[in-house]
């Protein structure tokens, strides 16, 4: 499933580079780009999961109310960052863990 929606993805790609970047065609096919990135992230995470391999960090930036506390709330699967329809509500960097395994990350061998 993950290479079925790479190859997706990329083909959007390709064909959005066709296009007039004002046209409603453009948008569309950025938005779809998007959704499929978010699609592959998951996959992608979920496969690392399945493989018991180490944690996977990632950094979410973005302007004020661009969605970034909702984005790690989907990552995680769960209610983890505060979100408001207040700009503003999530002022101050925030890191969150799940399901750490000592033993991953503290080797002392």
């Amino acid at each position: 499933m993950l290479e079925f929606i790479t190859t997706l993805k990329q083909r959007y790609q390709i064909i959005q580079s066709g296009l007039v970047d004002t046209s409603t065609q453009w948008s569309t096919f950025q938005t779809c780009i998007e959704q499929l990135t978010l699609i592959e992230s998951f996959l992608h995470k979920g496969q690392l999961i399945e493989q018991k391999r180490a944690a996977l960090n990632i950094a979410v930036i973005g302007p004020t109310q661009s969605g970034k506390s909702t984005l790690v709330n989907l990552l995680l699967n769960q209610q983890a960052a505060g979100v408001s329809p207040l700009a503003g509500f999530t002022v101050h960097p925030q890191g969150f863990a799940l399901n750490l395994n000592k033993d991953v990350f503290f080797d002392f061998s």
